[in-house]
C-alpha cells in the first residue's frame, strides 16, 4: 500500500480543527496512541496500539524530505498486543515508544491528523491514500492545497517522523 504524507508543526491545534471543518473535512474519532517501535534492517517497524481498537503492526518506508512524500507500508491486525509486544522484545530490540492524542478528519482521500504528541508537540499531517482513482498528481495537488488552506510555512515542515524527534532528544 502507498501514501503520500506531509507533516508540518502546528501552532494551534484549535484553528487546525476550524481549518478542517471549513472545507469540508468530516471529523472521525480522538484517540490516544501509542507507537512502540522496534529494529529493523529495512524501514521501520512499529505496533500501534489505540484505546478502544484492534492493535497495529505496520511496517513501512519512507524518504527524510521535508515536503509531500511517498510512504510504502503493509500493516496487519493484532488481537493480542501485549503478548504480541513480549513476543517481537525478544527477538527484536525495542527502541522508542510515542504516545501521542490524534484527531482524524477525511477529506476526498486524504486522512488529516492533528497530533499532540509527549514531549514533542503538536504537528499536522496530511496523509493522501493513493488508489486507482486518487493517484499521485491529484494526490499531490489535494496536499498543496491544504499546505495554503493551512498556511503552513515552509519552515514548520518537518522531514523526520516523531520516533526521529523524540530519538534527537535523548
Amino acid at each position: 500500500m502507498q501514501n503520500l504524507e506531509l507533516k508540518a508543526k502546528c501552532s494551534d491545534l484549535l484553528i487546525f480543527r476550524r481549518l478542517a471543518e471549513e472545507i469540508g473535512a468530516i471529523w472521525q474519532w480522538r484517540h490516544a496512541q501509542q507507537d512502540t517501535y522496534f529494529n529493523g534492517d529495512n524501514g521501520k517497524l512499529k505496533l500501534r496500539e489505540v484505546d478502544e481498537k484492534p492493535a497495529e503492526l505496520i511496517a513501512y518506508n519512507r524518504p527524510a524530505l521535508a515536503q509531500a512524500k511517498i510512504s510504502d507500508y503493509n500493516l496487519v491486525i493484532i488481537n493480542e498486543p501485549d503478548r504480541f509486544k513480549n513476543v517481537l522484545s525478544i527477538a527484536l530490540r525495542q527502541t522508542i515508544i510515542v504516545k501521542k492524542y490524534r484527531d482524524l478528519y477525511l477529506w476526498k482521500n486524504v486522512r488529516i491528523h492533528l497530533d499532540e504528541v509527549q514531549d514533542i508537540g503538536s504537528f499536522v499531517e496530511f496523509e493522501a491514500v493513493l488508489d486507482a482513482d486518487n493517484n499521485e498528481r491529484i494526490s499531490q495537488e489535494r496536499i498543496d492545497y491544504l499546505v495554503s488552506h493551512f498556511k503552513i510555512k515552509e519552515s514548520d515542515k518537518i522531514n523526520i517522523g516523531y520516533y526521529e524527534l523524540l530519538e534527537s532528544q535523548n
